[in-house]
């Protein structure tokens, strides 16, 4: 049997999608990454089809993340938790990922970005890392 790494694995998942699609066999609005199955438990909801970014930060240690692996990570549209408020948020996140964020960030706003990532599959520390990275690459290209 032929062992696929992730990248082929998602290479063929987005084949096959593609076809089934094509066929109108299935619903795009429906469909799920098979690849993503053990991350379900931390993602409870609907996730997005294929994600590769957040799939390598959700595996990848923290220390071994570059600013760059923040940077280019997006959700890429809108998901169902794009438009939680922040109250909302509050209420789904767990009490670690809640005190760890709120330690870390003082803005609500950037509270609320934080807590959607870990939604989407983050840990704290990668959510808040995340943020921060957002917010740098913002003050740089928006200087004041």
């Amino acid at each position: 049997m032929t062992d696929f790494g992730l990248g082929d694995k998602i290479v063929l998942e987005e084949e096959l999608t593609s076809t089934l699609r094509h066929h109108g066999l299935i619903d795009p609005k429906t469909t799920y990454s098979r690849l993503n199955k053990q991350h379900w438990g931390v993602r409870p909801q609907m996730m997005p089809i294929f994600n590769p970014e957040l799939d390598l930060v959700i595996d990848t240690p923290l220390e071994k993340l570059k600013f760059k692996d923040f940077m280019v990570l997006k959700v890429g549209g809108f998901d169902q938790f794009s438009n939680l408020k922040y109250d909302e948020l509050v209420k789904r996140a767990s009490a670690a990922n809640l005190h760890s964020i709120l330690e870390a960030l003082t803005s609500r706003k950037a509270a609320a970005t934080a807590l959607r990532w870990t939604l989407r599959g983050l840990d704290a520390p990668k959510a808040i890392r995340k943020v921060q990275v957002d917010l740098e690459v913002s003050k740089n290209c928006y200087p004041k």
